[in-house]
């Protein structure tokens, strides 16, 4: 059984710490950064960088990594919770 827990590390540290290790997210910037239109994996069209970081649709890209997701869930379980009065 694998049990994965949650990290120390704040979201946006994981985000910074992450970022270079994620192949898609550092595949698709370079595309977009050398000036391709066009891929068969991906639709660039779609996609847009901005200061080193992905965005699809204007949405941050996030790295494909399970602590980050786990904390981003918790995070969100948290604000609803927090938000019901009852």
């Amino acid at each position: 059984m694998h049990v994965l827990e949650i990290t120390d590390r704040s979201i946006e540290q994981i985000i910074i710490d992450e970022y270079p290790n994620d192949e898609f997210i550092q595949e698709t910037l370079k595309l977009i950064q050398d000036g391709v239109r066009r891929s068969k994996k991906v639709s660039l069209s779609k996609y847009k960088a901005y200061r080193d970081r992905l965005y699809y649709q204007n949405y941050l890209v996030i790295p494909n990594y399970d602590k980050l997701k786990l904390k981003l869930l918790k995070h969100v379980y948290n604000l609803l919770v927090a938000g019901y009065l009852g």
